[in-house]
């Protein structure tokens, strides 16, 4: 029965405590109000923030006025703006539109029947007699891609020039019709006390892919969309170099 008595008395006494919080916080709201609705004349604090009917200090309304002055010639540059990522370019910012200058051209050893391309004979890619190719560049805006050719023949005969019998002329003109530059290629060939194998006609073949890649901008080539194709050894060099790691020495001269 004691024990009871004291529950209850304590919590009474917790019930009117919590209520006297309360009515003290109401008390000290209704003292903020009408400090707030009857300032105080006689005090010119400077730091007093005064609140508009929308919450905002007047501090902040004025600093917002000031930045809408400040912007306001930027409003009116933005105004004219296009759009989402539409990139906007000054006049004397525009791209050069001039053509590019390609190096003078040979005779082509085919008809071209029309084709506007330029012709490129007997370009040196190394050191050996055998390190030359052709090349037929199709003018364009932008940098060309490439086909390359690779003479089939064993690895012990055959030359470049299998590219302009045939069927290859009409290859080359097709090729050239639809934007995309030619080039056929020699390679060292077998000798017959032969020591290095057939490493030595394929790794020829990569180099010379790898010289075109170094001079593409000299022939307006996009150097990172080369394709190969060849017949007999043709098909292999172009198949061995297509699974192979590119042998580019960046430090290299």
């Amino acid at each position: 029965m004691i024990k009871r008595s004291v529950f209850v008395l304590v919590a009474v006494f917790v019930f009117l405590h919590s209520c006297d919080n309360y009515i003290q916080d109401i008390g000290r709201v209704s003292d903020v109000d009408s400090r707030a609705e009857e300032p105080d004349s006689d005090n010119n604090n400077s730091d007093e923030v005064i609140l508009d009917s929308d919450g905002e200090s007047e501090d902040s309304a004025q600093d917002e006025e000031v930045e809408s002055e400040v912007d306001e010639d930027v409003i009116t540059e933005e105004e004219t703006a296009l759009d989402d990522d539409e990139e906007v370019f000054d006049s004397d910012e525009l791209p050069d539109d001039e053509p590019f200058s390609y190096p003078p051209s040979d005779a082509p050893p085919i008809d071209l029947e029309g084709v506007d391309a330029y012709f490129y004979a007997d370009i040196s890619y190394g050191d050996d007699t055998a390190h030359h190719f052709d090349m037929f560049i199709v003018p364009s805006k932008n940098p060309a891609p490439l086909v390359i050719f690779i003479h089939g023949g064993g690895f012990a005969g055959g030359d470049k020039n299998e590219a302009y019998s045939n069927a290859g002329p009409f290859v080359i003109r097709d090729l050239l019709r639809n934007g995309i530059s030619f080039a056929t290629i020699n390679y060292r060939l077998f000798e017959e006390d032969e020591q290095e194998g057939v490493i030595k006609p394929l790794e020829d073949c990569k180099r010379a892919l790898q010289f075109i890649r170094t001079i593409s901008d000299v022939y307006h080539i996009d150097k990172s969309a080369v394709a190969l194709y060849g017949f007999s050894a043709g098909a292999g060099a172009s198949m061995w170099i297509g699974f192979q790691d590119d042998m580019a020495q960046p430090e290299s001269d």
